[in-house]
């Protein structure tokens, strides 16, 4: 359940930066940092379970996730599913959430540097 919690996380992110459905790039920080949680909790403890709290952050991005699909392009979801392949399939995947809010952030440093 967590492995397709991230894939849907990911997908609709990838169809987001597409340009497909209005979100805010924190409701995929949120919902990555409660998998990652979970995960994190399961490895140590044994028990795979999505704590309650954890819940609403997926919800808001399946709501989103939800919306993108009444709107998508059959091309731009499978542009969408053809990155998340692509980005599974590296040796050492790591998550496009995480790098653009490092790219987000480097570019307000720089900005904040510079003026």
């Amino acid at each position: 359940m967590l492995n397709e919690l991230t894939r849907l996380t990911y997908l609709s992110f990838y169809m987001w930066e597409a340009g497909v459905g209005d979100i805010d790039l924190a409701v995929y920080e949120a919902a990555e940092d409660a998998l990652n949680r979970t995960v994190e909790t399961a490895e140590h403890t044994g028990i795979w379970h999505l704590p309650e709290s954890h819940v609403p952050a997926l919800e808001r991005m399946l709501v989103a996730y939800d919306g993108q699909l009444a709107t998508v392009s059959a091309r731009a979801y499978m542009e969408a599913v053809v990155r998340l392949d692509r980005a599974l399939c590296r040796k050492s995947p790591s998550s496009p959430v995480a790098k653009t809010l490092e790219a987000k952030r480097s570019r307000i440093g720089a900005a904040a540097f510079s003026g």
